[in-house]
């Protein structure tokens, strides 16, 4: 596998979701390893305490699999040297890969920046790749100008495209006029575990960046109206980010009881977190996907979320959660309320044995081992 991204002390949860999918081909018994040539924002770097050790290159081993990681500092407003250095110290790392464990029989890349990787490879050395794009840029038709011919290139070339939601898809296929296959994210489903029992308090969770994108002041606007319906209950809101003070600001005197701020979390604290909710919610304006969703219901608890692409192919069974006709606050206090009168509907068991069927390890490596048989022998096809 390759990717510019991968979960490090400067970005803890950049490109987790990697990580995982390539843990999991490990544990399924397929030899995997990892390259990543990762760009660092000076922001990243400084608001950090790590110091400059964890820069430039590391080798480590994640779960079975051999990870070859090379660091850089990402200079603001340029958009072709990142393609450069990929391409250059990639290749650097594929070959002291190569020398320890053999040539690859297919690439598997994470997003077109690092696909200039994958095509060197595949000129180079002529082995094939395939592409999973999970950047939200694509929605919103945002890509920037200077990077759309790579982009391209790489998509052309690869010997199948995927995406992780039937609306990212859309979007890929728009922008490249090109198929893409549909193969959702992975959750843990040994990680995030249901709790015991029940909240005693009736608690909504969300946990995101606080960015105007994940549009946290919907929730709590609504959650200002559903309390006049249930005023014994309580929101948390985890993360961290540009728009929190002007969100905890909004929280009127005495409300701070019911509605409460946690900043960033570790992913076992959200795990936690989740275990003790009655429900989470995603607010977003677009979602490539939406992991935090098959998180949270592999927890076994219903999600409320609006309509953000990623979500609306997640929240299919009306079992596991509502998704909201619009983005207006009385249609998000409407979904929270009824949620609320008939939370005997979202049977724990249920709701988890979903996220396990669509969404487990097994159900991904199925999946993504049926797109790659065939490119590696075409005898399978």
């Amino acid at each position: 596998m390759l990717s510019s991204s991968l979960p490090n002390p400067f970005t803890p949860y950049g490109g987790i979701f990697f990580a995982d999918q390539a843990a999991a081909l490990a544990k399924a018994g397929i030899k995997t390893g990892f390259i990543c040539v990762q760009p660092i924002s000076l922001k990243s770097f400084l608001s950090s305490d790590v110091g400059g050790g964890f820069m430039y290159e590391s080798e480590y081993r994640y779960y079975g699999v051999d990870t070859y990681v090379y660091r850089f500092f990402q200079v603001p407003f340029t958009r072709i040297r990142p393609l450069r250095i990929i391409r250059k110290k990639g290749l650097e790392l594929y070959e002291k890969y190569i020398q320890l464990h053999g040539r690859p029989d297919l690439v598997h890349v994470h997003n077109f920046q690092a696909g200039t990787l994958a095509l060197e490879l595949k000129k180079k050395y002529g082995i094939p790749y395939v592409i999973s794009e999970h950047s939200s840029n694509f929605l919103n038709d945002s890509v920037p100008q200077a990077q759309r011919k790579a982009a391209l290139e790489v998509y052309t070339n690869a010997s199948a495209r995927i995406a992780v939601s039937p609306g990212s898809a859309a979007a890929m296929e728009k922008f490249s006029g090109l198929p893409f296959h549909i193969v959702p994210n992975l959750v843990d489903t040994q990680f995030f575990t249901p709790g015991a029992g029940k909240p005693e308090i009736f608690t909504f969770f969300s946990a995101a960046g606080l960015i105007p994108l994940k549009n946290q002041e919907l929730q709590i606007k609504a959650f200002l109206l559903f309390r006049k319906h249930f005023p014994d209950s309580r929101l948390i809101i985890a993360g961290d980010g540009p728009t929190r003070k002007r969100l905890e600001q909004s929280v009127l005197f005495g409300l701070q009881r019911h509605i409460q701020f946690t900043g960033a979390l570790s992913r076992e604290q959200v795990r936690d977190h989740m275990q003790q909710a009655s429900a989470y919610l995603i607010s977003s304006h677009r979602e490539t996907f939406g992991v935090v969703a098959i998180e949270a219901l592999s927890c076994g608890i219903p999600v409320i979320s609006t309509p953000c692409l990623g979500p609306e192919s997640i929240l299919r069974d009306p079992k596991t959660g509502i998704l909201t006709k619009d983005f207006e606050v009385s249609s998000y206090a409407a979904a929270m309320l009824e949620l609320r009168r008939n939370a005997e509907r979202y049977e724990k068991v249920y709701i988890r044995q979903f996220a396990i069927e669509h969404y487990s390890e097994e159900a991904f490596v199925k999946k993504i081992t049926d797109i790659y048989k065939p490119i590696i022998d075409p005898a399978v096809s």
